[in-house]
């Protein structure tokens, strides 16, 4: 009788052992998730703003740029000009590359930040009038595309249906 006890004490430890190392896989779980979350909402890391390529490699002539933001009567237009005569953007084409939201980086002047602001505004504007070279670097090509607007959210699409790009319509209004 008293090995019969003994195996049955055993046996509600052993339970009583996984269902503690349970709780705690559980518990783990949750404070996972809630760092996680919290991590997203850091305000230290970089401000993003809705807008990003997803795939493909994209060049915009300075000068397309500069008409838009001139038509759209972008009011920091004078000092976007100055920032890009700047010996730092000596070249004829920004670039934006794949898979990186387009962010402020934390540290950015008055003059770099507006014209981030403003490339994320003018972007859809440049692509919805053809105005930026797709390029896809492993096939050497220009690449074909088109774009949907829906619930003011704008998404352009290469030929072959791939999202390489998606934004809020205007974040200037």
């Amino acid at each position: 009788m008293m090995i019969k006890v003994t195996y049955f004490l055993i046996i509600i430890m052993k339970i009583d052992s996984l269902y503690s190392g349970l709780k705690l896989l559980i518990l783990g779980v949750i404070l996972n998730y809630i760092s996680g979350c919290t991590n997203l909402l850091d305000t230290t890391s970089p401000s993003y703003i809705k807008a990003y390529t997803h795939t493909e490699d994209l060049y915009i002539k300075k000068d397309d740029f500069l008409k838009v933001a001139k038509s759209k009567k972008v009011e920091s237009y004078q000092d976007i000009c100055s920032l890009l005569d700047s010996n730092r953007y000596n070249f004829s084409y920004l670039y934006i590359p794949p898979r990186i939201p387009i962010s402020i980086p934390n540290g950015l002047k008055e003059k770099e930040a507006l014209f981030y602001v403003t490339l994320v505004d003018i972007l859809p504007d440049l692509l919805i009038k053809h105005k930026v070279l797709i390029y896809n670097s492993k096939s050497n090509k220009k690449v074909r595309y088109y774009y949907k607007v829906n619930h003011g959210e704008i998404y352009f699409y290469l030929n072959d249906g791939t999202l390489f790009y998606s934004s809020v319509q205007s974040i200037i209004d």
